[in-house]
């Protein structure tokens, strides 16, 4: 075996002379490769052949360490020596080779990893050190070097994988898993980092101190930041209690603040007057008896441009009226942070304890500086109700340029309308507008308070938003937005022209306007702001001129057509339309079309076309509202004339409800035409014994002239209802049409007819008593039959009987009872008589 390696020894020798000897020919170093590498094999066979024979005899052999095959030891030493001789690109050309023939060899690969650190090649220094370290995969150094190579090129996530399989070869290393978890939170992988920080915990030394309480910090941190605040205290009252005196003030303070934030404020008190070592004596509660401010204030509608026109208040500076001795008794340290004394002041505030001004002092003496921990304990101030505490610190805080801010102006003014001091508040309230003009809570809060003060006209004001910059340069464009006519109350001419694309302001702006509107009964201008509000409740229909043929389709078409609108706006105002609920945008839809009505045929298409949008959105489609929803929406397409959206929309109403007489009776009202026809006669065969329908048939046959048909229908009815006076009235005409025909072929026994008539006219008389109405149709029947002495009769008790009152209308028969009384004495030549009547009951 030592022969064979001496052998190899002289070979390498010689291989390396022959490589660095140019004036060989090429003809020999050919022949010198080839028994060269012959040598080498016979070499590895001789190599294997032992091993085997000592494996079999039960010696344990050790395997070889190095992959390299033994034929190209010459060609990584001549690589080796042409990079100590600085022939870079040589070293390369030889490494890549040796590669090419065995890949899995380590030498190469740290020749290159040494190059391309020479020439500062960090991304294809870090390529060789991954694969470097994936053939030496127990090597926990590589693994680390191209985790903190990666860390320098910014790439985090390549960075934790590195360091995790450095980690799993060196479990107990505290540095590479607290590296590894510092990765993870700079990833924002929070649980995985939350992970690898406990584990740190389990493997820190017997006495970790510090470490142990900044790792709690970093855990804590990350509680906090995935809004789990009760692990984070946890863990930080975990670190204190176990190792209170390498606790820092970092770590006090931020467990003061999530003591604060879980509204734990006795827990923090005592945690800082612990850390702190301070002496406290009970005291009395804080007095909830509030005393006003000697403040005076003029309120200016205008817009206050100068802090001083605000009141001041009190001064700055925090003076107890009782001195130190009123509040809390405390020995606290002069060294201790402002941040702390802020916290500790909070807490003591909601503890009903008042802060000692030697704790406050440091923090009122710098507003400029202290100006967020002063905000702070003003809004503990305001917190437990003492807003005359809170008011003087807040004063001191506008005063100041840094804290000059519309969040503190807010605080500000609340602390005044509390006070009920509504001109400060108001001036506050304006002051929070003019430095955040788009601030909708404190634009509604102040038209609140000025309609609280009379003042409807600025609280109106007030809530006309401003546009922004884009849509005033559309309006200068005369853009596509039409006019502000077409968006509010319908167009020129009558005529609904809608916008091709709505301008949405604040929802709950518009509503608070509204409502100020309706409150003070300017109808144009509430229909103006209501119309608003519905466009963008319709908007997936508002803007569309089709609505007429997407209510006749079914639910399926009708959508997709609906969603090729809906796709600009998806998703954009949803949050905006769940402000109100379903019933109080079902109360705007009315209250505004019943304005709309009432404005005159001008805005008649606006309310129209808000129906429409209505029907095509179904959204008031729902178990309490679509009945009326469906009568409203028809009853506003009847006015309009609009005869086929109010049949369609009927048509849904009585599908739903076959039952139910009103949507019946208001499909009666609707011109006989072969649509609506068909529909009641297919729905017929459909439910052959529902009377609605088959009196609606019966009224559709007596007007065609189908007399039978009729009659047989408004029997059946009668079958089921004998004692409704209104079947019995039309039964009684039916006769009467048949037995006035001239076609005595077909009807022979015309008298039978008369007697069956005026037995179902008693009848009606009888049920429906004695009034204008029975009496004059009894009149007009006998009237039409030829026996006008029985029709005189009649009419005259028509003229001398009160009229009935229905919802507080009077329908007076008498105009029409003295006309066809009238026509009476004409033709029996008694003119006189005929114009005394007509001059005495149908004169305008």
């Amino acid at each position: 075996m030592e022969e064979f390696l001496s052998r190899g020894e002289k070979a390498d020798e010689n291989l390396s002379e022959e490589s660095d000897d140019g004036d060989e020919n090429g003809e020999d170093k050919g022949d010198m490769a080839v028994q060269v590498d012959q040598f080498f094999s016979e070499l590895d066979i001789d190599y294997s052949r032992q091993r085997k024979r000592l494996l079999t005899s039960g010696i344990k052999a050790p395997r070889r360490k190095s992959l390299l095959p033994t034929h190209l030891h010459s060609v990584m030493g001549n690589a080796n020596l042409r990079l100590a001789r600085g022939d870079s690109s040589g070293a390369v050309v030889l490494c890549k080779e040796v590669i090419r023939q065995a890949p899995h060899a380590s030498e190469p690969y740290y020749v290159l990893a040494t190059v391309y650190e020479d020439t500062e090649d960090k991304h294809k220094l870090l390529q060789i050190l991954l694969i470097l370290a994936h053939l030496k995969r127990s090597d926990s150094d590589l693994w680390l070097k191209a985790g903190d190579l990666a860390i320098q090129l910014q790439d985090p996530t390549l960075a934790v994988q590195c360091l995790s399989k450095a980690c799993r070869l060196e479990p107990k290393n505290v540095h590479l898993h607290w590296q590894q978890a510092n990765l993870y939170s700079e990833i924002k992988e929070s649980k995985k980092a939350l992970e690898t920080y406990e584990h740190v915990l389990t493997i820190l030394p017997s006495t970790p101190g510090r470490d142990y309480v900044e790792c709690s910090k970093q855990m804590a941190r990350l509680y906090h930041d995935t809004e789990q605040t009760d692990k984070a205290t946890e863990t930080l009252v975990r670190a204190y209690s176990l190792y209170p005196s390498d606790t820092d003030e970092e770590a006090v303070n931020i467990l003061s603040e999530l003591y604060i934030h879980a509204k734990q404020y006795q827990e923090g008190c005592q945690l800082i007057m612990g850390y702190y070592n301070m002496l406290s004596e009970p005291c009395p509660p804080v007095s909830t008896d509030f005393e006003s401010l000697p403040l005076t204030t003029a309120l200016r509608l205008s817009m206050a441009d100068e802090v001083d026109d605000i009141p001041r208040g009190v001064e700055s500076s925090h003076q107890g009226e009782g001195g130190e001795g009123d509040g809390v008794t405390l020995t606290v340290p002069e060294d201790l942070p402002v941040d702390l004394r802020g916290k500790l002041a909070v807490c003591l505030i909601h503890t009903e304890q008042e802060p000692p001004e030697s704790l406050l002092q440091p923090i009122y003496s710098k507003p400029d500086q202290c100006g967020d921990l002063m905000f702070e304990v003003a809004e503990a101030y305001m917190d437990v109700g003492n807003y005359s505490k809170a008011l003087p610190l807040l004063s001191s805080l506008v005063r100041t340029d840094k804290f000059n801010q519309a969040g503190v102006w807010l605080k500000h003014a609340e602390c005044h309308h509390m006070l009920h001091d509504m001109e400060a508040a108001a001036l506050s309230y304006h002051r929070v507008l003019a430095l955040a003009p788009r601030h909708t809570d404190t634009r509604l809060t102040l038209a609140t308070l000025y309609s609280q003060m009379g003042l409807t006209e600025d609280a109106l004001a007030l809530l006309d938003v401003p546009a922004t910059e884009q849509e005033e340069e559309e309006e200068g464009e005369g853009g596509k937005g039409g006019g502000e006519a077409d968006t509010r109350v319908g167009g020129e001419g009558g005529v609904f022209v809608p916008p091709s694309q709505p301008q949405f302001s604040d929802i709950r702006v518009l509503v608070h306007k509204y409502t100020l509107l309706v409150n003070e009964g300017r109808v144009e201008e509430y229909c103006a702001v209501g119309t608003q509000l519905l466009a963008f409740l319709f908007r997936d229909s508002y803007n569309r001129t089709d609505l007429r043929v997407i209510m006749h389709l079914g639910p399926r078409k009708r959508n997709a057509r609906l969603r090729e609108m809906r796709d600009e706006f998806a998703g954009a105002y949803q949050e905006q339309e769940n402000i109100l609920r379903m019933d109080e945008w079902w109360r705007i839809f009315v209250t505004t079309c019943q304005g709309l009505y009432s404005l005159g045929t001008r805005h008649h298409p606006t309310m129209l076309h808000l129906a429409l949008c209505a029907y095509c959105w179904r959204k008031f489609d729902t178990p309490e509202l679509y009945k009326v929803f469906y009568m409203f929406s028809a009853s506003v397409c009847f006015l309009m004339d609009e005869v086929t959206g109010c049949f369609w929309i009927l048509r849904r109403l009585c599908l739903r409800t076959l039952e139910d007489s009103a949507p019946w009776n208001f499909f009666n009202f609707l011109p006989l035409d072969n649509r609506t026809q068909k529909f009641v006669l297919r729905l017929l065969f459909k439910h052959p014994n529902n009377s609605f329908l088959m009196w609606i048939h019966g009224n559709y046959s007596y007007i065609s002239g189908n007399y039978k048909l009729a009659l047989s229908l408004y029997e059946r009815v009668y079958r089921t209802d004998p004692g409704n006076y209104l079947l019995c009235l039309c039964i009684a005409v039916v006769y009467l049409s048949l037995a006035s025909q001239r076609r005595h072929s077909v009807i022979k026994n015309t008298n039978a007819l008369v007697v069956q008539a005026m037995t179902f006219l008693h009848k009606y008389y009888t049920v429906r008593g004695h009034c204008q109405e029975t009496l004059y149709n009894v009149g007009r029947a006998f009237h039409q039959l030829g026996q006008v002495h029985l029709a005189c009769h009649y009419y005259k008790q028509v003229l001398v009987c009160e009229p009935q009152c229905r919802n507080g209308e009077a329908y007076d028969l008498k105009c029409e009872a003295a006309f066809n009384l009238s026509l009476i004495y004409q033709s029996s030549g008694n003119k006189a008589l005929a114009y005394q009547v007509l001059r005495q009951f149908c004169t305008i």
